[in-house]
């Protein structure tokens, strides 16, 4: 099977089928999200600082819905390398279907992530990716469960295959909600992923709700603990692909939004990550997002 034709035509596929639907009905609630992210990195023997922003738009009408993402990184290497910055672009097309279940009492969807990066390295000069996913919320329990599978076309090695696994609970009245989420990427190509055939990481998160009586309180915070090892990763939950020749090995986020005004969001992110490339060396993002609704 040729994949880079399939995946391509999946993501042209994909944009026709987002964009044209967004606006067939009156009915459609649009949401739009402008990025910015500033990253330093500390002990790496290669890079040094890389900034990003992005915007997108999500248009949703209940049973359907789809989004459209645009987002550009650049990176810096360190200057005692002298070597030209590397930019890239990376295209997100995205549709959704809920339905309810009769068998199981809840609300199913199904989603069709796809992506379309292009680099300056040129071992990365066009990257496709094809990423669906089964989700099921219970109409009666506090209870959401995913089941996910990313298709990761690269030009260099044959396609890498993710499969991933999460469950949801709440607790305290549904103020307090504990999300696991469970991943395994397999069929890599040692040369390319750091001598790695497969890797397995897994992610634990607590997220709080709060009822804010101000806009400066917070209506949600989150904390997230990352283990295992991963690489060539797909990023279901912010549909975010991770395509550096890096061995992600686990760290730490925290996330806060804010509701400014009933249809104006914002929210302040902080991660740290342990990579390895020629050795161990930490990754520090931080990260804003402003979201308004209509």
């Amino acid at each position: 099977m040729n994949y880079k034709y399939c995946l391509t035509h999946a993501f042209a596929f994909t944009c026709a089928l987002a964009t044209p639907c967004a606006f067939s009905q009156q009915d459609w609630r649009i949401q739009s999200e402008i990025n910015f992210a500033k990253s330093n990195y500390s002990n790496s023997q290669v890079l040094d600082q890389q900034k990003s922003k992005g915007i997108r738009l999500d248009f949703d009408r209940g049973d359907i819905g789809s989004t459209l993402g645009f987002q550009n990184t650049h990176i810096d290497l360190l200057p005692s390398l002298n070597q030209p910055q590397q930019n890239q672009d990376n295209w997100l097309a995205s549709v959704y279907k809920r339905f309810p279940v009769a068998s199981l009492p809840g609300q199913a969807a199904l989603k069709l992530d796809t992506h379309h990066l292009r680099s300056s390295v040129a071992s990365q000069a066009n990257i496709y990716v094809i990423a669906p996913q089964a989700s099921w919320i219970s109409a009666q329990l506090p209870l959401g469960l995913d089941v996910s599978l990313a298709h990761s076309n690269y030009p260099t090695m044959p396609t890498v295959k993710q499969y991933g696994l999460a469950a949801r609970w709440g607790f305290n009245q549904r103020q307090d909600w504990l999300e696991i989420r469970q991943y395994r990427i397999q069929k890599l190509d040692p040369i390319y992923a750091l001598n790695h055939q497969q890797t397995q990481a897994h992610e634990i998160r607590l997220t709080h709700l709060f009822t804010p009586n101000t806009s400066w309180q917070p209506k949600r915070i989150s904390m997230g603990l990352e283990r295992g090892e991963k690489i060539f990763f797909v990023d279901m939950q912010s549909q975010t692909v991770y395509n550096m020749t890096m061995l992600n090995k686990g760290g730490h986020s925290v996330a806060s939004t804010w509701s400014i005004q009933p249809k104006i969001d914002f929210t302040l992110q902080f991660n740290q990550n342990t990579y390895n490339l020629s050795n161990d060396f930490k990754l520090t993002t931080v990260s804003a997002q402003s979201s308004i609704g209509w």
